[in-house]
């Protein structure tokens, strides 16, 4: 290299310096200020200025570095700015400090008025009764992972990651720091936390790279502010919530934003948690919690563990008594049962005026009161509702017992605010709700494949899906909320109970309910585009209040017994089951079968066949003339089969084929129950049972 190169690379770096050190200056003032009022901003401006550190630690800009050596009882600094007392080491001044070595039981403090960053490059440190590294003080840390290190941090001794590991007493982790923290780098870090937590700020927490190993008896990672990861890869074995933040107190704090990065979670708890709102925007997030899905509980095993658990309550209908814990109550002079009722196979719709009273059938909603749920435990309550004993499809609905105790909340993702998802790939095996938010749930884009041991997505008050691809592959009912809106994106579910469910609306007793609720609080489930599909053992399409579809296609493969319905509406409180766009085909059990309102403003058709049709028959739609409508291959028996179509037009004539069977159905109304070869109910006045809530109470 020249003399005049050299000049030039020289003012280059000097420049590069002098910047840096501004930046640093005018930056550590406004991160000061920002991180005072808690806003979210502050995570903004820490991001930015985190970036920053990294960038100037990877040019070589970064002065006056300290080289800090640590050595059981013979630990060793470059500067004066650390003391070593024994086994301690303590940073006192801001700047850059670069740490080897290792200590057997010992601790590096950073106590000091200002900024600092710390260089992990080969560090292993254990610590018997505290933190490996612990910021007592400081107005922003950066840990940065040198390329290529290998670093390790313990408290405690090693321990089993139980759900009941953690001491209620403890505090801290074995990376603690009451100051905002950032992780970022190219090397790795190793976390056992066995006495608390394993990474955890009192702050604002943030994690831009490298590749952490997380275990702990308790959270895994937790920011108390605020937790945001943009990159680096996750790994967390924890005994209580694998990402977390809880600031429940101070405005804008207790969020935790995921944009980007790969995390993989095992937990005890809650996968990833948020007190307030919880964002993802991109990131392959893997979560299994709680132990995961395990086997999802089908109506009839319900049925069976509800005969169990309530003392043969529920083992013949013609036995049927009340719990003995119901006291006062009595079972209703001259209660009949419906006409050839079983438990519940075969289960037909019963005659009007009996059990229950109301045009056929009148089983009510065992289970759910008011339409909502306890936000930490799935355990089953023992309410009733609706109408005599309001939806019978839904009595079973007892949420599965898929907490691991009552004090122990175990979902994939869980905010106490509103979660957002608008990309990124999301895997979940979960005891309890994969996706909830006691807000509401908005999923704009994203890949999600879910197994819930309860709800697959729950919200306690809208479920709104735009866009992404949502496949619930197990559950005990697959998305649930006060309202749920679907205007796009592809959404496929398998539920033990009810598909989708709409929920809440009035509040009704044993026998007999109180007056709906009012029309702009009924549950709502909208589908306005998109693709969904429904395997449901429950009721396909759920709603405690209008069930409207103006777009998109909708499959469901219904339930195979004749306690629920393929598409069931909450008319008890005033809701309508409409159709005025997309298409829908619905097939299942025809015992609670219901159809479209006649006041829909599409066409629509409903058949019930004479025999149950096995998994695997093929139906088609097709115009007089033999042109092809619609086909679809049944998952799972069927004796019913509702159909609409903007292709369907009043008056004309359409061939429905089953197997290899076809019958002609001529639409004489907008909503059609047909009759004829296949056997049918007729067209009773535009639907099934006499109207679409034949079978509510």
């Amino acid at each position: 290299m020249n003399k005049t190169a050299k000049i030039t690379l020289i003012c280059v770096l000097v420049l590069l310096l002098i910047g840096a050190a501004a930046y640093g200056v005018i930056h550590g003032h406004s991160l000061s200020a920002a991180a005072t009022d808690h806003q979210s901003e502050s995570v903004d401006n820490l991001l930015e200025y985190s970036q920053h550190l990294t960038e100037s630690l990877e040019a070589g800009v970064s002065s006056g570095e300290v080289t800090v050596t640590l050595a059981d009882g013979a630990s060793r600094a470059s500067a004066a700015a650390v003391s070593v007392a024994g086994d301690t080491v303590t940073i006192r001044t801001p700047g850059t400090y670069r740490l080897s070595g290792s200590l057997s039981d010992g601790q590096v403090a950073v106590d000091a008025d200002g900024d600092v960053v710390l260089i992990l490059d080969g560090v292993s440190i254990t610590c018997a009764e505290d933190a490996a590294i612990s910021i007592l003080s400081a107005d922003f840390v950066q840990i940065y992972l040198a390329e290529g290190s290998e670093n390790f941090l313990q408290s405690g001794a090693e321990t089993e990651i139980t759900a009941d590991a953690a001491d209620p007493e403890a505090t801290g982790g074995a990376l603690y720091s009451k100051a905002d923290l950032t992780l970022d780098g190219e090397g790795s870090l190793t976390v056992r936390g066995y006495l608390n937590n394993g990474i955890a700020s009192a702050d604002n927490l943030l994690i831009l790279g490298g590749t952490l190993d997380v275990t702990a008896v308790n959270n895994g990672i937790k920011g108390k502010d605020s937790l945001t990861v943009t990159g680096g890869t996750i790994t967390v074995l924890s005994g209580g919530d694998g990402l977390k933040s809880d600031n429940d107190t101070d405005a804008g704090c207790g969020a935790v934003n995921i944009r980007g990065g790969s995390i993989s979670i095992t937990s005890c708890g809650d996968g990833i948690q948020a007190e307030t709102d919880l964002t993802v925007s991109d990131g392959v997030i893997t979560v299994i919690a709680g132990g995961g899905a395990g086997d999802s509980t089908s109506v009839d095993q319900l049925l069976e563990n509800a005969s169990e658990n309530w003392g043969g309550m529920f083992t013949d209908w013609e036995d049927f008594r009340l719990p003995e814990d119901f006291e006062g109550m009595e079972r209703p002079e001259d209660m009949e049962l419906p006409e050839g009722m079983e438990r519940p196979e075969g289960m037909e719709a019963p005659a009007e005026g009996s059990f229950g009273g109301g045009k056929p059938g009148g089983f009510g909603r065992f289970g759910e009161t008011d339409g909502t749920e306890s936000t930490e435990s799935t355990e089953s309550g023992f309410g009733f509702g609706g109408g005599m004993f309001g939806d019978f499809g839904d009595m079973f609905d007892l949420e599965s017992s898929s907490s691991s105790s009552d004090d122990t909340s175990t979902k994939g993702l869980k905010s106490h605010g509103d979660l957002t998802i608008t990309g990124g790939t999301i895997t979940v095996s979960s005891l309890d709700d994969s996706i909830h938010a006691d807000g509401s749930v908005t999923i704009a884009a994203g890949v999600l494949t879910l197994a819930a041991g309860d709800d697959g997505i729950h919200a306690d008050g809208t479920v709104s899906i735009s866009g992404g691809s949502i496949d619930i592959i197990q559950s005990h009912e697959g998305i649930e909320g006060h309202k749920i809106l679907v205007s796009g994106g592809d959404v496929s579910l398998k539920a033990a109970d009810d598909g989708f469910n709409a929920n809440g609306g009035s509040t009704t007793g044993f026998f007999g309910g109180t007056a709906a609720a009012a029309s702009d609080d009924l549950p709502l489930l909208r589908i306005t585009g998109g693709t969904v599909y429904v395997s449901a053992d429950g009721d396909g399409l759920d709603s405690n209040g209008d069930l409207i579809i103006e777009g998109g296609t909708v499959i469901v493969d219904g339930p195979t017994n004749s306690a629920n319905g393929a598409l069931d509406s909450g008319t008890e409180s005033g809701g309508s089951l409409l159709v005025s766009g997309g298409t829908v085909i619905a097939i299942g059990a025809s015992g609670m079968a219901e159809t479209f309102d006649s006041a829909s403003a599409q066409c629509s058709f409903a058949v019930t066949l004479s025999g149950t049709q096995a998994a695997g028959t093929v139906i088609t739609v097709a115009r007089s003339s033999g042109e092809v409508l619609f086909t679809h291959t049944s998952a799972k028996s069927f004796s019913s089969v509702v159909f609409s179509s903007p292709d369907l037009t009043l008056g004309e004539t359409y061939l429905l084929t089953v197997g290899d069977s076809t019958t002609e159905v001529t639409l004489t109304d907008v909503s059609t129950g047909s009759s004829g070869g296949m056997g049918g109910w007729g067209n009773m006045g535009g639907g099934f049972g006499g109207g679409h809530g034949g079978h509510r109470g």
